[in-house]
């Protein structure tokens, strides 16, 4: 998706950018350091006050005694040290209310240029603190502005909406194929990708925070849905350098489905359940199911025996009490899920981090990552370094919360799997 930042430059010779009359290396320093330079023009500011201030006190405050000159300071001069004694010499003049101005600036902007150093010192080091937690969870070389992370949507057609709903030779189907190749009053007829609008809000959730935390902001790409029968294109190998890739929506998402498979493994201990009677959900073997959910439902699902002759036990996530009709007037009090996963796959000599962001319903997922961008840091920066698949930091973290876009989810995530034999 193209970006477009600015004014556009005009074209032709009114398009030459000026030359500066600083030199280009004074100007890169200058930008870069221009905060130290500042508060050392300060400090030179607040010596000279001092050294001026001082200046206007010395004759008769602080000039030293000398010998061979006429007057009172010569006479005591020329007195023995010893002899010298504090009432010999005259009571020295009050400060005059230049000095003593020109001497309180300067003590007070060096006071301020010493506040301002410490707190440059301090801010810097967080700083340096917060980009290397930085890069170690969203993967090496996520600093750079290069190369940067991917946000994926996915695009559907309606024409490819109504033929998964009705199938492609309905007459439902033909219907609105007719339909949307009339152009009038038609905003379909030229306008035929959409994309989820909770999706695209996600993706400005995450962008415009990592934004605001001042990191590298991912690119967005919005990938088509394959059409059935051809091969779609693989945003994992088409972003093989990306340092991570960020996989917006739950069971209607390429991408997140193909994670998902990827990290469930032949064992599918994880995946998505499309075919519920709420719409798809999370599924995760009781093998590697914490029991610590809350507002949950939790549904045991038996699919197949194992190699033993076991029952495959499962359970199938819904919110508590989820009902569509309620969902859709907008209930305040209804609850949700969403589910953030991270995955660190080796690609050729490299490591690219994976992410899932996706909500039991499109809600949700904008919860998520609101979630995911102010919390990367802290909770979920602590459940990756506390999980078992550490030192990768992989997990899968559930999270629930009201049912609303603009809620704010305040839970601890409840780690649904860290099993590094797995990852």
């Amino acid at each position: 998706m193209p970006e477009f930042h600015g004014k556009p430059r005009p074209v032709g010779a009114s398009a030459t950018r000026r030359s500066s009359l600083v030199p280009p290396g004074i100007a890169l320093i200058f930008r870069r350091y221009r905060a130290p330079l500042a508060l050392g023009v300060i400090a030179g500011i607040a010596i000279a006050l001092g050294v001026i201030g001082l200046y206007i006190v010395a004759p008769s405050r602080i000039a030293p005694l000398t010998r061979g000159s006429s007057g009172m300071n010569s006479q005591l001069a020329n007195k023995a040290v010893g002899e010298t004694a504090w009432k010999d010499v005259p009571p020295y003049e009050e400060t005059g209310p230049t000095s003593t101005v020109l001497i309180g600036l300067g003590v007070g902007l060096l006071s301020y240029v010493v506040a301002e150093g410490i707190g440059m010192f301090v801010k810097q080091k967080l700083r340096s603190e917060s980009e290397s937690k930085f890069e170690k969870f969203f993967g090496s070389g996520s600093l750079s502005r290069g190369v940067r992370g991917r946000i994926i949507l996915q695009a559907d057609t309606f024409q490819g909406l109504v033929e998964g709903l009705t199938g492609k030779d309905s007459e439902a189907t033909r219907t609105v194929v007719a339909a949307l190749n009339q152009p009038k009053n038609n905003r379909l007829f030229k306008g035929r990708k959409l994309v989820n609008a909770r999706d695209v809000e996600s993706a400005k959730i995450v962008r415009e925070e990592l934004r605001k935390q001042m990191f590298p902001t991912p690119e967005l790409t919005i990938i088509d849905r394959p059409i059935p029968g051809e091969e779609g294109r693989d945003p994992f190998v088409d972003f093989a350098s990306a340092p991570y890739i960020i996989s917006m929506g739950l069971g209607f998402t390429e991408t997140t489905l193909a994670l998902a498979h990827k990290v469930g493994n032949q064992s599918r201990w994880i995946y998505i359940d499309k075919a519920t009677d709420r719409g798809d959900a999370i599924v995760i073997s009781d093998r590697f199911l914490m029991q610590r959910y809350t507002n949950l439902e939790i549904e045991k699902v038996v699919m197949g025996k194992d190699e033993n002759g076991k029952d495959k036990v499962y359970f199938r996530f819904f919110p508590e009490n989820w009902r569509l009709d309620d969902w859709l007037a907008g209930s305040a009090d209804l609850r949700d899920y969403a589910v953030i996963m991270r995955h660190t796959e080796t690609v050729g000599r490299s490591k690219q981090v994976r992410f899932i962001l996706a909500g039991f319903t499109e809600d949700a997922t904008v919860a998520a990552s609101r979630y995911f961008a102010s919390r990367w840091d802290t909770t979920l920066w602590k459940l990756s370094k506390t999980s078992p698949a550490a030192p990768a930091g992989d997990f899968v973290a559930i999270i629930t919360g009201l049912s609303t876009s603009s809620a704010v989810w305040t839970e601890e995530p409840d780690p649904a799997y860290s099993i590094p034999s797995v990852f």
